[in-house]
């Protein structure tokens, strides 16, 4: 059997290996968060970063998912990768997190969905809290009304 058929036949295999894996890890860490917290559509004056990391358990998403916050929703939208392998958006209401401590300096905040531990960035978990000091700077760092358009989550470069 020629070599270059045994090695892209590993090349494969591995794909399909990792793909199933990354799969059954959405299926079961972030498949239940679906369910209970179904994506609607973030306000127009949201404020939104694309790419930012989190972690769910032990499920690590770094640089894969993209956020919006709103007065009503955390909004979480999985890269496409991670869609592929079955993560959708999800739209977790701000009564459902309770904000926990930062880490690394501040630019990470831990929290709390529904029992969840979570960790992600400040800027955004922040907002759970109204009263934190992270949250009082980035309401501060809002564009006006012509702002910058990689800060609003409907105008960010999202192509997938």
């Amino acid at each position: 059997m020629d070599p270059i058929l045994i090695v892209i036949g590993f090349v494969i295999g591995d794909l399909l290996v990792a793909w199933f894996l990354i799969w059954g890890v959405m299926r079961i860490g972030w498949r239940p968060m679906m369910n209970q917290y179904p994506p609607r559509d973030p306000a127009p004056d949201a404020v939104g970063r694309s790419f930012q990391s989190f972690r769910f358990g032990v499920i690590n998403l770094g640089f894969s998912v993209h956020v919006a916050a709103d007065e009503e929703h955390l909004h979480l939208r999985p890269a496409r990768f991670l869609r592929w392998c079955g993560a959708g958006p999800i739209s977790v209401p701000w009564s459902a997190i309770r904000p926990g401590k930062p880490m690394l300096g501040g630019k990470w905040m831990t929290a709390s969905i529904n029992g969840k531990n979570v960790a992600g960035p400040a800027w955004c978990l922040a907002l759970a809290n109204p009263k934190s000091p992270t949250a009082a700077a980035e309401q501060a760092k809002q564009p006006d009304a012509d702002g910058a358009p990689s800060s609003r989550p409907s105008e960010a470069r999202d192509e997938f």
